[in-house]
């Protein structure tokens, strides 16, 4: 991977979480996971033995499906100039295993698995 200068001017993110990157530079890997279990509840009662939490644990443990494509991909890239020029980035949020990335990467693998449950007894207006 060639080496090159990342340069940028002003960069604005109001928010950036649940294991989400934002690299300025180069890197070699990047490989964030997000698991997000979430359980909504009018009234907050969790028992110990709480059903809910013991039906919906399995799916973070399920293998996920890969596309295996393998096609060769010659390239020929010159960088006529060492850096990497960026203004201004102004991003509103990022969240759940993404990548921001101002910079050269070899490998990038993103994970995000959410389940979110809601339970009401009156539904919500």
């Amino acid at each position: 991977m060639p080496v090159r200068t990342s340069v940028v001017d002003t960069l604005k993110i109001n928010t950036i979480s649940l294991s989400s990157i934002l690299e300025v530079g180069d890197s070699k890997r990047v490989t964030p996971v997000g698991k997000v279990f979430a359980i909504q509840r009018e009234y907050p009662i969790y028992p110990k033995n709480d059903p809910i939490l013991n039906q919906h644990h399995y799916i973070f443990d399920v293998p996920l499906l890969e596309a295996n494509i393998y096609e060769p991909v010659h390239t020929n890239v010159i960088n006529e100039d060492p850096f990497i020029k960026v203004n201004h980035i102004k991003i509103t949020g990022v969240s759940t295993a993404s990548v921001i990335d101002v910079g050269s990467t070899d490998y990038v693998y993103t994970e995000a698995r959410v389940k979110n449950i809601r339970q009401f007894f009156n539904p919500p207006d």
